[in-house]
């Protein structure tokens, strides 16, 4: 998953915070974030997260009931694991903010594809259609103007979930402040034979 911010130093300034060494409000200026990982039913999920203007990954590793944290020279663990598996699953949480009304959404385009080697149905929504979403994301009254908006899903035909989502909204909020935002996720490996070990 990658994730672009610009303009909204009010929002991730203070959870940016805990990077030790780091001007939270600086880096939440242009804020560049990837993170990638993996889960294997039912309880192992390795997450990796780099920041821009942060030298260092972050990574963590989580096998029942134990996790295992390392960021540049720092590696915790094992320890007891905290939170819940579901927790840490960055796509089923991003999807999850999405699925609850998405089957009220009109598609303004609709054509079946295969992604990631899955086959999935594409649906198209464009700034014409940007008022469905407004139970998705609370009310648009707090967003401010919208001048761009779009969103772009991949649903795999069999089980609907995620294969890829795109996401692009730029505007000015509340107090003027213009601001962009961009997202990119895609799910890949899905049902394929793979393992999550410790670190070595």
């Amino acid at each position: 998953m990658k994730m672009e911010l610009e303009g909204m130093e009010s929002v991730f300034a203070e959870s940016l915070s805990a990077i030790p060494g780091q001007d939270p409000a600086a880096l939440a200026e242009s804020l560049k974030m990837e993170i990638s990982g993996a889960y294997v039913a039912p309880d192992k999920i390795e997450v990796r997260m780099s920041i821009s203007g942060v030298d260092d990954e972050l990574a963590m590793t989580t096998i029942g009931d134990q996790q295992w944290v390392e960021m540049g020279d720092l590696a915790i663990g094992p320890i007891q694991a905290v939170g819940d598996i579901e927790e840490m699953d960055m796509a089923q949480i991003v999807w999850e903010g999405f699925s609850g009304d998405a089957g009220s959404l009109t598609c303004t385009s609709e054509k079946k594809e295969t992604v990631n080697d899955v086959s999935s149905n594409y649906c198209g929504i464009d700034a014409a259609t940007f008022e469905q979403l407004s139970t998705l994301f609370g009310g648009t009254e707090d967003m401010g103007d919208i001048d761009e908006f779009s969103l772009d899903l991949w649903l795999a035909e069999d089980g609907g979930w995620p294969v890829r989502m795109r996401a692009n909204v730029a505007g000015t909020d509340e107090t003027g402040q213009d601001f962009k935002a961009k997202l990119e996720l895609d799910v890949t490996d899905a049902n394929e034979d793979f393992d999550i070990k410790p670190p070595s």
